[in-house]
């Protein structure tokens, strides 16, 4: 009985046996094939033993055998071709998946990361222009002051004075400059 089920099992499906319904028309066939060989082979092994019955047992078991292993050859082609097949799915997957990584960095990180690149250049090229202009009016500054504790004039001391408030206006004015200039940079970035 346990054969039987098991047999049925097989082309019918089972749950408990975690078995699928058969779907796959060559192996239906080849099923049909063999269901009358295991229908008389199991109508034989439920009669009594005699030696007749015995050399029908063996020559319905032969045939059982060898159209049993065409299924079972069938059904691993089967599983080999749907293992090829999900196989080859992931695989398409995975390169869709880097080709799609490989697209994003060309098209989306590579031309952010230059645009960075020469955001950064021309910053520095501010920065450089900005500390040299700031630096002659606080040169200036300094030697105006330096000067300016060394004259006793009074009017020399008020030239001394206009200039450096002229000089003291000109790096205000470069100062603002820079502040807003970084301040657009920031804004742009």
């Amino acid at each position: 009985k346990v054969w039987n089920n098991t047999h049925k099992a097989l082309q019918t499906g089972n749950e408990s046996l975690n078995l699928p319904k058969l779907k796959h028309l060559s192996i239906v066939l080849l099923f049909k094939e063999l269901n009358p060989i295991q229908k008389a082979l199991n109508n034989n092994l439920e009669k009594p033993f005699s030696p007749s019955h015995f050399a029908k047992i063996q020559a319905l078991e032969a045939n059982f055998l060898s159209r049993m292993d065409k299924i079972v050859f069938a059904l691993e082609k089967r599983a080999n071709e749907k293992s090829t097949l999900y196989l080859n799915r992931q695989i398409i997957v995975a390169l869709l998946s880097i080709l799609i990584l490989l697209l994003e960095f060309v098209f989306i990180v590579n031309p952010l990361f230059i645009k960075l690149i020469r955001e950064n250049e021309k910053l520095k090229k501010i920065n450089h222009s900005v500390s040299h202009e700031a630096r002659m009016p606080l040169s200036n500054i300094m030697s105006l002051c330096d000067a300016l504790q060394h004259e006793n004039q009074q009017e020399e001391r008020k030239l001394y004075l206009d200039a450096l408030e002229n000089e003291s206006k000109n790096l205000d004015t470069i100062i603002r400059k820079t502040i807003k200039l970084s301040d657009k940079k920031a804004k742009y970035l």
